[in-house]
């Protein structure tokens, strides 16, 4: 439908509502305006959802290239001594797996006893 069409339909749909008459050019005239209102709804909420995506996309790239420098920077420095023995570590962690062994045993002994008992 044309453009000057859409408006003698509308013109008519007018004229055939001031006078109680509804036909079909009515009919196809208010489906036509509230198809155009949809529309325009539509392309609001679209272009809405379009800005906030780009914002939201500039936020990223920019937090991104905050942390890839952040990144860089860590890289950069160099290693601390203690942090390249890993001896104290693993001694450490080896003690500390004795150690819940021994508190495993000693808590089986416990229980062990308590069912003795009763």
């Amino acid at each position: 439908m044309s453009p000057a069409s859409i408006a003698r339909s509308a013109r008519t749909s007018t004229q055939c509502s001031a006078s109680g008459e509804v036909g079909p050019d009515a009919r196809r005239a208010a489906a036509s305006q509230a198809a155009a209102h949809a529309a325009r709804q539509e392309t609001e909420r679209l272009a809405r959802s379009v800005r906030e995506a780009e914002e939201a996309r500039e936020r990223h790239v920019q937090a991104h290239a905050e942390l890839r420098e952040r990144l860089e920077a860590a890289e950069a420095e160099p290693l601390e001594e203690d942090d390249q023995d890993t001896t104290r570590r693993d001694e450490l962690a080896d003690r500390c797996q004795q150690l819940r062994s021994a508190e495993m045993e000693a808590r089986l002994n416990v229980r062990t006893a308590e069912e003795r008992v009763t």
